[in-house]
């Protein structure tokens, strides 16, 4: 709670409001405590606020606005590298189920019949472009994001973007 009022401070030394308090709640939840992607959200968010007053719209359209701009920043060679759809939406529904960390079996359980088949292969692809690790004993099945960076960014883009339109997303980074 403390980090969010020192956060709501800095908005209030540019007389900047929230309509209502659970906006900023929402910005600190994207961030997941990485300085860097709060930056670069409230940054977004501040310039989105055109009347000096954030409300749903400008949070919503500041977070996608900063996870554009970190994938552009941080993560486009590695996301360019990847070439299968089954791969994105894999990638896209761990950042929907907040898998920072997961199981093999736990991910299989939310996984379509076809992206199911094709996982053994993704994991061998995201190891290799240093995007998903293995965390675990070897043959353990454990993994996880190897930059939370990574992570964060297909939670943004999972959870306020429409999955059905991950080509959107990918042609804007």
């Amino acid at each position: 709670m403390m980090k969010i009022l020192k956060n709501l401070d800095t908005f209030n030394e540019f007389d900047i409001k929230f309509s209502d308090e659970k906006y900023l709640k929402e910005m600190v939840y994207y961030s997941w405590g990485m300085p860097l992607i709060m930056q670069q959200i409230g940054d977004a968010v501040f310039w989105n606020s055109l009347d000096g007053t954030i409300d749903k719209d400008n949070t919503y359209s500041g977070i996608i606005n900063a996870a554009v701009e970190l994938g552009n920043k941080q993560i486009r060679n590695k996301l360019n590298k990847i070439k299968s759809p089954y791969y994105t939406t894999i990638l896209y529904k761990l950042g929907k189920n907040e898998k920072m960390e997961f199981t093999k079996s736990e991910v299989k359980e939310f996984l379509s019949s076809d992206e199911n088949r094709v996982f053994d292969d993704f994991l061998k692809r995201m190891r290799d472009l240093e995007i998903i690790e293995s965390i675990g004993k070897e043959n353990s099945g454990e993994y996880s994001f190897v930059n939370r960076l990574y992570f964060v960014y297909f939670l943004i883009i999972a959870n306020l973007g429409d999955v059905s339109k991950i080509d959107m997303f990918q042609n804007m980074i």
